[in-house]
C-alpha cells in the first residue's frame, strides 16, 4: 500500500407507513428549491464554470425518475461541463510521471519545501515530490493533493490507475465518526487492489489491470472547493461520500451534477436527496428518513407504554435538532406522531419541545443540557452524533449532581447518524443505568448478509486493530466495492460518472457475490463475461431504484449491552423495508 500526505395522560397515534410519510415541517425547514429534478446551472457567463452561486435552471437534463432517457449516457463526456469545450491543440502531458516530475520541479524552483503541519500543507511530500496526474480526457496535468485533499492511497505513477475520491469530515467535531468510515472505504480499495483480487479492476480486452487510486478529501474547511478539485481539476468519475447532508445538497447543485461526477453517500438519510437535481449522479446506500419513520414512531410508542406502566404520568418528549437538513429531515419523519392531547411532534406544546442548535454553537448545545436538567423530558429523540457528547452526557452529569432519582431520568431514542461510541461510555458523573435507557434505529444485516457483515468487521479489525462499530462503516465499504464493480461492468466504456451510474444498475441480478476480497476476482470475471452480478453488501443486496435510493434491507432497534466492553446489540425488533412489516419483540440488552 502506498499512502501520501498526512454522528398518565399520553395518547400516541401513528399515521406512518413504510412507503411514505405525510407531514408538515416542524421548527426548522429543509433546504429549499431542490426537488425539481432538472439541473440548475452552477453559474458563470456561459454556465460552464464551477462556483458557489446558484443560478436559474437549464433545460434538457437527464433525470433518475424512471422516465425514458433517465439513465445517463454512459459514453457521454462530462469535460465540456467543466472546460467549456476543448480545442484540438496537442496535450500538455501523456503520463502521470511526467506531470509529477514537472510539478516537483516547479516547486523546487519556487523554493517550496515539504509541509510540516496542517496549516502549512502545500501538497509537497518528503523529498520535494508533488504527486500529479495527467488527466487524459483533457491532456492536462493536475496536482493530486490540496489543503482539502491531503492523502492518497494507490500508485499515482501508474497511468492505468482509475482515480476515485472520498469526501469525509475527518477533522473537527465530526471526525470521531468519520475516520472509521473513511478507513472502511480505504479498506475496500486496498482489497480490490490486492493480489488476491487480481491487483485491481481488470483491463479492457486483456489490457493492463486498472488499480484504484484514491484521493482522500476532507470538506470541513471548504466544501465546494473540495468538490471542485475532484470534479473540475481531476475529473474524478466517482466519489464515496460525503457524510454531511448539507454537503451532498450543495455539491450536487453547484458542482457534481453539471461536472458529471457520481457521489455515493454511506451516511446521508435525508429525504430531499431522493428528488434532488442531480442528472442521475447522486446516490446513497442506506435507507432514507421516510423509510425509517415507522420504526421511530414504533419506539416512541413503545416507550410511552413502558413508562406509563412504570407509573410515570404527564410524559414529556424532547427532540434535539441540529438546525440543518439532517435535523430537519429526521424531525420531518416523526412530525405526524401524536404525543399528548391534541399535539404532534411537528406541532409542539407543553409536553413536546423541539430544541435547535447549530453544529458550531457549543453554547447553545450546553444550554439545552441545562434546560433539560431543570425540566427533565421522559423521552429524548437524538438526531446527530455531536449531541451525545455535547448535550446528553452533560445532561446526565447534571442529573446526578442534582440527585434526580432513577425513575425520573430520561430514555433516549437515537437515529443511525447519532450512533456513536459516546453511548457506550460511562464517563465520570454519569449514572450506572445510563446505557440501559438508550436505544436507536439503524440498519442491520438481512439473513443473506450476516456472514458478509461479520467478515467485514473481522477484516476491519485486522487492518486497524480495533472496530468501533460506528454507523456507516459497512455502507462506506460497500460503496467503494459498488463503484469498482460498476466500473468493471462498463467494460471498455470511458470511466465517467454516467458510466458508473449505468454500471450500478448491473449489480442487482445474476450470480451472487459478496463484497470482500475472497470473491472479488470471480466477481470481476463474471462481470467481464455476463455483464452483471448480484452484489451482496454488508447489509443487503446492492439494489437501487431509478432515483438512486436503496431498495429493500432491514432496519433494527438496537440497544447497548453493559458487557466489558459495552457494545451495540440487536433488541429483536425489526422493520422489513420490502414488506413494510415491523416484527419481533423488543428485549432490553443485558
Amino acid at each position: 500500500m502506498k499512502r501520501a500526505g498526512t454522528v398518565s395522560g399520553v395518547t400516541l397515534t401513528l399515521t406512518l407507513t413504510a412507503a411514505a410519510v405525510g407531514m408538515t415541517l416542524g421548527a426548522c425547514q429543509l433546504v429549499g428549491d431542490i426537488t425539481d429534478r432538472s439541473l440548475e446551472s452552477p453559474g458563470g457567463d456561459d454556465g460552464a464554470t464551477l462556483t458557489d452561486s446558484r443560478a436559474p435552471g437549464v433545460d434538457g437534463t437527464v433525470e433518475k425518475d424512471g422516465a425514458p432517457g433517465s439513465r445517463p449516457d454512459a459514453n457521454a463526456s462530462s469535460d465540456a461541463a467543466i472546460d467549456g469545450g476543448n480545442d484540438a491543440t496537442a496535450p500538455e502531458c501523456l503520463t502521470n510521471a511526467q506531470c509529477t516530475a514537472r510539478a516537483s520541479a516547479e516547486a523546487t524552483e519556487a523554493g517550496s519545501v515539504a509541509a510540516t503541519g496542517d496549516a502549512a500543507f502545500n501538497g509537497i511530500l518528503d523529498g520535494g515530490v508533488v504527486p500529479a496526474v495527467c488527466v487524459q480526457s483533457i491532456g492536462k496535468c493536475a496536482p493530486l493533493l490540496t489543503p482539502d485533499c491531503r492523502a492518497l492511497y494507490g500508485d499515482y505513477t501508474n497511468d492505468n490507475s482509475i482515480l476515485v475520491g472520498t469526501i469525509f469530515n475527518t477533522t473537527g467535531s465530526l471526525a470521531g465518526a468519520n475516520i472509521p468510515r473513511q478507513q472502511a472505504a480505504l479498506l475496500a480499495a486496498q482489497e480490490i487492489n490486492s493480489s488476491v483480487s487480481g491487483g485491481g479492476i481488470p483491463g479492457v480486452d486483456g489490457g493492463p489491470v486498472r488499480p484504484l487510486l484514491v484521493v482522500e478529501c476532507d470538506p470541513t474547511a471548504n466544501t465546494i472547493r473540495t468538490a471542485t478539485h475532484l470534479a473540475g481539476d481531476l475529473h474524478v468519475a466517482a466519489v464515496v461520500g460525503p457524510n454531511v447532508a448539507e454537503d451532498i445538497l450543495n455539491i450536487t447543485q453547484q458542482v457534481s451534477a453539471s461536472a458529471g461526477m457520481l457521489m455515493m453517500s454511506p451516511t446521508v438519510p435525508i429525504d430531499p436527496v431522493t428528488d434532488l437535481k442531480d442528472n442521475g449522479l447522486t446516490w446513497r446506500d442506506i435507507p432514507s428518513d421516510s423509510q425509517r419513520a415507522p420504526l421511530y414512531g414504533d419506539q416512541i410508542g413503545a416507550l410511552v407504554t413502558q413508562l406509563t406502566g412504570l407509573g410515570r404520568s404527564n410524559l414529556k418528549l424532547g427532540v434535539i435538532v441540529r438546525n440543518d437538513a439532517l435535523g430537519s429531515s429526521a424531525l420531518h419523519a416523526i412530525s405526524s406522531v401524536a404525543f399528548g392531547s391534541n399535539l404532534t411532534v411537528g406541532s409542539p406544546g407543553a409536553n413536546v419541545t423541539i430544541d435547535e442548535y447549530a453544529l458550531s454553537d457549543t453554547a447553545a448545545q450546553a444550554a439545552i443540557a441545562t434546560k433539560y436538567a431543570a425540566s427533565v423530558p421522559d423521552i429524548i429523540f437524538v438526531i446527530a452524533q455531536e449531541a451525545v457528547a455535547s448535550i446528553v452526557i452533560p445532561l446526565e452529569q447534571q442529573l446526578m449532581t442534582a440527585g434526580t432519582p432513577a425513575n425520573k431520568r430520561p430514555y433516549y431514542i437515537a437515529t443511525d447518524t447519532a450512533k456513536t461510541t459516546g453511548w457506550l461510555s460511562l464517563p465520570t458523573g454519569v449514572a450506572s443505568d445510563f446505557r440501559s435507557r438508550v436505544r436507536g434505529v439503524g440498519v442491520t444485516p438481512d439473513s443473506a448478509s450476516v456472514t458478509v457483515f461479520d467478515a467485514f468487521n473481522a477484516a476491519y479489525k485486522g487492518a486497524y486493530s480495533t472496530n468501533p462499530g460506528t454507523a456507516g462503516m459497512g455502507p462506506a465499504y460497500d460503496a467503494m466495492y459498488s463503484v469498482a464493480y460498476a466500473i468493471a461492468a462498463g467494460g471498455g466504456a470511458p470511466v465517467t460518472g454516467a458510466s458508473v451510474a449505468q454500471g450500478l444498475s448491473q449489480l442487482d441480478y445474476g450470480s451472487s457475490f459478496p463484497v470482500g476480497s475472497n470473491m472479488a476476482g470471480a466477481a470481476f470475471q463474471t462481470l467481464a463475461t455476463a455483464g452483471h452480478i448480484s452484489l451482496q453488501g454488508t447489509f443487503t443486496v446492492m439494489h437501487w431504484d431509478s432515483k438512486g435510493d436503496m431498495v429493500g434491507g432491514t432496519l433494527q432497534v438496537w440497544c447497548v449491552s453493559a458487557g466489558t466492553p459495552a457494545a451495540f446489540a440487536a433488541s429483536g425488533r425489526n422493520l422489513d423495508l420490502t414488506s413494510g412489516m415491523i416484527s419481533g419483540t423488543y428485549t432490553a440488552c443485558q
